[in-house]
């Protein structure tokens, strides 16, 4: 026969556990996003793209390019948009010679600042992308 006395330190240690103050979240500046970036698919590199992002995070310029023939394909106009949360949000026009398209960028910044890492949808597909800061 269990007594409710028996059950008492397992209630406080709950209790306890419930209290407890949580870790810090991880907390990011809007403008972290600013510098240069080199971004690509994380499973099939087609293309590598740069893109300087201004402190408001207005892509400033860009370039995409095959890494194996070096030649630029494409260009990502738009902006970056950075929260507290590191949460990376961007919109791009996606322009590859006459074609035009809308992309979008969703995923987190690492707590460093370094690393985006999230996914891309461009012509309707989704895929794995990421974008290491490069150093000033």
């Amino acid at each position: 026969m269990t007594s409710r006395f028996a059950v008492a330190p397992l209630t406080l240690a709950l209790l306890a556990a419930a209290s407890a103050v949580p870790a810090a979240a991880a907390s990011c500046k809007p403008e972290s996003v600013a510098g240069l970036w080199v971004g690509h698919a994380t499973v099939q590199v087609d293309l590598y793209c740069l893109i300087d992002v201004k402190k408001s995070g207005v892509v400033a310029q860009s370039s995409c390019f095959n890494p194996k023939t070096l030649k630029p394909e494409a260009t990502l106009d738009g902006k970056v948009t950075l929260e507290k949360d590191c949460t990376v949000k961007a919109t791009f026009q996606f322009k590859s010679g006459k074609v035009t398209d809308p992309a979008k960028f969703r995923g987190k910044m690492t707590s460093d600042g370094q690393k985006m890492a999230g996914d891309f949808v461009i012509f309707g597909a989704q895929e794995a992308y990421r974008f290491i800061r490069q150093l000033d």
